[in-house]
């Protein structure tokens, strides 16, 4: 959908990615581990990797650091 599209949609484009991804990150602690990989692998073979896996990184990334603040404040290692 987003071939061929001017800036202005491209933009908008990748912002309802971004919002897309961020539920499926947030939602990846409630999903079984052995789940997590095939999810995500198909969310980018779908999104187009070449293209949005520096969101998802970003992401993920994001989510560590805050879990690892909270549960270090929390007296957890």
């Amino acid at each position: 959908a987003h071939e061929g599209e001017n800036a202005q949609s491209e933009g908008h484009m990748e912002t309802v990615v971004s919002h897309i991804v961020h539920v499926f990150v947030d939602a990846l602690p409630h999903v079984p581990e052995h789940r997590r990989l095939p999810i995500l692998s198909q969310l980018m073979s779908t999104l187009g990797p070449s293209r949005f896996l520096w969101v998802l990184m970003l992401l993920l990334f994001k989510q560590h650091v805050t879990q690892t603040s909270v549960s270090a404040a929390g007296g957890e290692k």
